[in-house]
């Protein structure tokens, strides 16, 4: 059996039911030379899937890392520079799907990686 496709058709904007920050690092140039901090972009509603997760010792380190799509509503200006903030956790935007290329949904994929 082949794997399922997600359409646009198949979204719809009740699924959008958590709140999420979209933020941007901005550097600011200061007098002893630049700052960089997390600014906030927008805040939308989306649907959340977890995906899964991995682990690896590295150095003696035990990291894990989890996968998430974010669909949200279409909007532009959104890059893989950014980060979600979800209750608090941040995840680094890995890859932006303009779902069919219909302009109507976005599918944020996303990781978070906790390092022990």
């Amino acid at each position: 059996m082949g794997r399922k496709t997600l359409k646009c058709c198949d979204i719809t904007i009740a699924d959008l039911n958590r709140k999420v920050l979209v933020q941007d690092l901005v550097q600011t140039t200061t007098l002893t030379g630049f700052t960089e901090s997390w600014v906030n972009v927008v805040s939308v509603w989306a649907k959340i899937k977890n995906m899964s997760g991995t682990e690896l010792v590295h150095a003696d380190q035990l990291g894990a890392t989890a996968y998430s799509d974010f669909t949200i509503r279409y909007r532009t200006g959104l890059t893989e520079k950014m980060k979600i903030v979800y209750r608090g956790i941040d995840y680094q935007i890995r890859h932006i799907n303009n779902v069919e290329e219909a302009d109507q949904f976005l599918v944020i994929k996303a990781e978070r990686g906790v390092s022990q």
